[in-house]
């Protein structure tokens, strides 16, 4: 579980880079109360990049903090 105050670094909790689903220390926000999946980054590159696509460029863009929020992909369709 990763908590992310208000100031500082995220916090990474034991546990971090399993996947799961996670539903609880989020505070008052809307993951406290819908719940969030985690897994790591080469496992959602792989669930994401379907069968047939190439992974063209992964880009973390955002305001340069040491721990991304967004994560965008382009993939291409394999040819015959």
């Amino acid at each position: 579980m990763v908590e992310r105050p208000t100031t500082g670094p995220p916090i990474l909790h034991p546990g971090y880079s399993r996947t799961g689903r996670w539903n609880f220390g989020f505070g008052d926000g809307v993951r406290s109360r819908v719940g969030v999946n985690h897994m790591p980054l080469a496992d959602f590159l792989s669930a994401v990049v379907a069968p047939g696509f190439r992974l063209e460029r992964v880009v973390e863009p955002g305001s340069g903090d040491d721990y991304p929020t967004l994560i965008a992909l382009r993939a291409s369709r394999l040819s015959d």
